[in-house]
């Protein structure tokens, strides 16, 4: 049965909890404060949980055995989630090996998609970017590492972007949800320096 804080909700409201920079490590702590999160979430009423990356400590730059515990403890915690969890990707969460390992790993399907593919099976994303409908709303959730500078939506994910908005049902609002806030002054100071 729903969680009471679900009865108090006005018709046509959704409630939804909104995490970002877990940087998940694959130790009894980090597993067990997520997973109390998730039950939290649940707790309070929310229909969904929108995760807008950099679920992982970090996969960029480490071998295979740093990387896999990561992605293990993630879908481990979130499989006992009473509610679907729907991401997107942050910079922590592509892959690339470290110099040493670059030959060896070369052809590794983890490393397909520009290093996001290890990241977009273990959360159980289609794609670097996609759309889900909850209730009167479309949540866009976009990677904002796709671009050809660092933190960038791309040609091709803007023009995805303009046309979902332009195929919204009347009465359906849109959320747009990227880990690098579209205003962010780190990501001008970067690009800048």
């Amino acid at each position: 049965s729903p969680p009471a804080a679900a009865a108090a909700r006005p018709p046509g409201a959704l409630r939804i909890a909104h995490l970002t920079d877990i940087h998940l490590e694959d130790t009894p702590v980090a597993r067990r404060g997520l997973a109390h999160c998730l039950a939290a979430a649940n707790e309070a009423g929310a229909e969904a949980i929108i995760n807008t990356g950099d679920t992982f400590m970090r996969l960029d730059g480490v071998g295979r055995d740093k990387v896999e515990p990561q992605l293990r403890a993630w879908r481990e915690v979130a499989a006992g989630s009473a509610l679907p969890i729907h991401s997107c990707l942050g910079n922590h969460d592509l892959r690339i090996p470290p110099a040493a390992e670059r030959a060896a790993a070369a052809g590794h399907p983890g490393l397909e998609k520009g290093g996001r593919a290890d990241a977009l099976a273990a959360l159980g994303m289609p794609a670097g970017w996609h759309a889900v409908t909850l209730g009167r709303w479309r949540f866009l959730l976009c990677d904002s590492t796709a671009g050809a500078s660092r933190y960038a939506f791309g040609p091709e994910q803007l023009a995805w972007i303009e046309a979902q908005l332009a195929a919204l049902p009347a009465g359906t609002h849109a959320c747009l949800c990227t880990h690098v806030p579209i205003q962010s002054p780190g990501a001008w100071m970067w690009m800048v320096n």
